[in-house]
């Protein structure tokens, strides 16, 4: 089966456990906005913010290396030496941060601009724990290819928690985050045996932990300055604003950021293929992979980007109710930049595999540098916008960077002439629907049934000026060599 192939064949399974874990877990916030309220609801993220950002200072590098290592080793033995050291260093990494946040409550409240947070310490606490543990297995199921099994338990998780919050009031912060705790214990009692039945646990090889520290210290210092870079727009929302704003600004992020399901499920078989066709010296072949990648998430979420730009304020209303209408600008910067990100491919993978470790320091640094300054100077003259607005900067310049640097070393691009003909042909079909919009309000229904006819003349644009449709169908689904 050639590469592509083998991508696009894991993808689907994948792409549809990422599809239906991300539409419960979207559920899952739908439900605790509307229940929570924006304030509330911003406490929890901020919590949320919180755990996602000690776990990446916990594990940040870890996962990679145990991907990248495990789909080149193919020696048992060595996969479960090198399994046990990095598996030991992250549970006590995970341990020992989760030791900070109980210890030092207030200190991070303080750090975070919120006193709120002292009172969810340990559930914080205990979240940061299971989370990391979860992240870790995960990336040992990534390593060894196992697309089927990650899929099963990683749709599971949201679906449990979806199932708790939807059968219980949740008012609090505080209760959301127990469902949390409850939700990642559940998934590591079945997970853990698994993966101790794949992978057996040895006595860790200590020249092996220094060869796995010699890789991953720089992905470390990358992955860290990287969560900081996703994080710190909460982080400065809530020092120079309020939870409230975080609340509006959270369901912004959490609908545009959606998108990035399409780049997941490719990137989650692409980096050991694309390790192993760099190893093997085939390059030409891994320039057509990753374009035929760009072309194809250029052909799913195109229309859907641009419809939704056009029709945010229904969308949010819809979705969340009137009170969210605050999230509507900033949705519609925020799903631009995730457009960007999407349709440039998993270009953080390039340079993974091809080992750009100082490139990668650099640039992460620029980008965070550029977050930083962008909302300090944003947030207090257009809050939750400037937040946007500095947020898909970021994202936007991360992705030309990372572009630029590709071309130059491995001269693979994402671009091509049907990839622009696809985002033109997007274009081109918003302009009657602004001139509908400019004269006449659209409710609800009148917008779903217009949006399905621009889906409709997008397909029928497609199949007659770009590509086949029945031609995208059978590239996507195949199964045969």
């Amino acid at each position: 089966m050639s590469e592509l192939k083998k991508i696009v064949k894991g993808s689907i399974f994948v792409f549809i456990s990422f599809a239906v874990a991300s539409v419960f877990g979207y559920l899952s916030k739908i439900l605790l906005a509307r229940q929570l309220g924006p304030s509330e609801f911003g406490l929890y993220s901020l919590a949320l913010t919180v755990v996602y950002l000690f776990t990446s200072f916990a594990i940040a590098g870890v996962g990679t290396s145990i991907s990248y290592y495990l789909s080149k080793e193919k020696e048992r033995s060595k996969k479960n030496a090198f399994f046990s050291a990095l598996f030991l260093i992250s549970l006590v990494s995970l341990l020992l941060l989760s030791l900070l946040i109980i210890i030092f409550p207030t200190q991070i409240a303080t750090v975070f601009g919120n006193n709120n947070l002292i009172k969810i310490t340990y559930f914080i606490a205990g979240f940061t724990f299971l989370y990391g543990t979860t992240r870790v297995v995960y990336s040992i199921l990534r390593g060894e290819e196992q697309s089927k099994i990650f899929s099963v338990f990683y749709v599971v998780t949201p679906i449990i928690y979806f199932v708790g919050v939807y059968s219980m009031q949740i008012v609090t912060a505080y209760n959301a985050l127990l469902y949390y705790i409850i939700t990642y214990l559940i998934v590591d009692v079945f997970v853990l045996p698994y993966i101790f039945k794949k992978v057996k646990f040895v006595r860790p090889n200590f020249m092996l932990v220094k060869k796995v520290f010699s890789f991953s210290v720089v992905l470390f210092l990358v992955e860290v300055l990287f969560s900081l870079r996703k994080w710190i727009d909460i982080w400065m929302l809530s020092l120079f604003s309020n939870v409230l704003s975080i609340g509006f600004y959270n369901v912004a992020a959490l609908s545009a950021f959606a998108f990035n399901i399409t780049l997941m499920s490719v990137d989650f078989l692409y980096l050991p293929v694309a390790n192993k066709l760099l190893h093997e010296g085939k390059l030409k072949r891994l320039r057509v992979v990753y374009n035929k990648i760009c072309f194809i998430l250029t052909l799913l979420v195109s229309p859907f980007v641009v419809a939704l730009v056009l029709f945010a304020p229904q969308f949010i209303v819809l979705i969340f109710g009137n009170k969210y209408l605050p999230a509507v600008v900033p949705f519609s910067i925020l799903i631009v930049a995730t457009f960007v990100n999407v349709i440039l491919g998993p270009n953080w993978t390039n340079l993974i595999i091809q080992q750009e470790k100082k490139c990668l320091v650099i640039l992460a640094i620029i980008t965070l540098a550029v977050n930083i300054v962008f909302n300090y100077l944003t947030i207090p003259m257009w809050g939750i916008t400037g937040t946007a607005v500095s947020t898909a900067i970021s994202i936007i310049l991360w992705n030309l960077m990372t572009t630029i640097v590709i071309w130059e070393k491995q001269r693979i691009t994402p671009f091509s002439r049907e990839m622009f003909s696809l985002i033109i042909i997007s274009l081109i079909l918003a302009i009657p629907i602004l001139v509908i919009q400019h004269y006449i309000l659209l409710s609800i229904l009148p917008t779903i049934l217009v949006g399905l006819v621009y889906l409709g003349v997008y397909i029928l644009l497609v199949n007659n000026l770009v590509i086949p449709v029945n031609e995208a169908i059978n590239f996507v689904v195949s199964m045969k060599n």
